[in-house]
This record gives C-alpha cells, structure tokens and sequence, in this order.
C-alpha cells in the first residue's frame, strides 16, 4: 500500500473518531426540549437548574464502574456549567446520598429509583451525557466514558452547532 493511501486511510479513521467523540448526537431525542420536573435530592426543581444556557444533563449509576472514572470529568464540568444527574436505579435516596458522601461528590442528583426518566430518555446504558443548547434542546448525546474538553468543546459550540 502506498504512503498516500495509508496517509488517507488514517485521516479518515482520524476524522470518524473525532465525530464521535465530540459530535454524536443521540438518536430521535435530538432537538426535543429536556424536561425534568422530579426535585434533585437537594429539593431543588430539576428543570430550573439547566434553563437558559447551554447545560448538560448525566445520567449515571452508583454500581457502574466507568460512572466511577466519569466522576472527576463531570466534578470539572458542574463547577463551569449548569447540570443535573440523574442516578439510574441506584437504590433509595439514603443510597444514593451514602454513595456522593464517600466520593465526596457535590452534584445535583435526581433519583431516578423506578428507571422512568432514564426510559424517556433512551438511555441504553450508563454513563450517558446530553448536552442542551440554551433553549433546553438536545444538541449532543455520547455514551460511555468522555473527556472534560470534549464537553467543553460540544457546550461551546451548542448553539450554534445543527441539531443531530
């Protein structure tokens, strides 16, 4: 194989891991307005807490190890941008509480304890992030573990990058 050919081919494996690290969207929920109305555990309104600038919304798990590397990526994203959790099936609220407390973790968690949220949003698995334009839509999905500047990069661009 030529050097021209070999060049060409890790360009666009380049390019098609870059789209999906950064630009993934998440399927049909793309453009719908993120709608949370639970309180978090702080008793704070959900949906108040990612209104009117670009936000991200992680769903998580108390049992999920990769949730668990995820934690310092999203401790440096809730510092910058308003967010909400939302911990899938992790047991009771009590549970929920012990497990922030021993990560010594200060996030705004919605208990999503019967899966009824993490169902509407399609969440296949966990750790998942959307990320919401200003106007509350889903701009970006990605699953899996992602790095803080990816995040940073999908929040800088939210509105004005096209819905997918």
């Amino acid at each position: 194989m030529n050097d021209k050919i070999k060049k060409a081919l890790v360009y666009t494996a380049a390019i098609v891991l870059i789209y999906g690290q950064f630009l993934s969207g998440h399927g049909d929920l793309t453009g719908e307005t993120v709608i949370i109305k639970q309180q978090t555990l702080a008793g704070v309104k959900a949906d108040e807490m990612i209104q009117g600038q670009p936000s991200i919304v992680y769903f998580w798990a108390e049992w999920c190890s990769v949730c668990v590397q995820m934690q310092p990526v999203i401790s440096e994203l809730i510092e910058k941008v308003p967010a909400v959790t939302v911990a899938v099936q992790s047991g009771n609220d009590q549970r929920v509480v012990d497990h922030l407390n021993k990560h010594a973790l200060d996030w705004p968690v919605v208990n999503d304890v019967s899966g009824e949220i993490s169902r509407y949003y399609q969440v296949q698995g966990v750790p998942m992030i959307l990320v919401l334009n200003r106007s509350g839509e889903i701009v970006f999905g990605s699953s899996g573990y992602t790095t803080v500047w990816a995040n940073q990069f999908k929040l800088a661009i939210a509105n004005y990058w096209p819905k997918f």
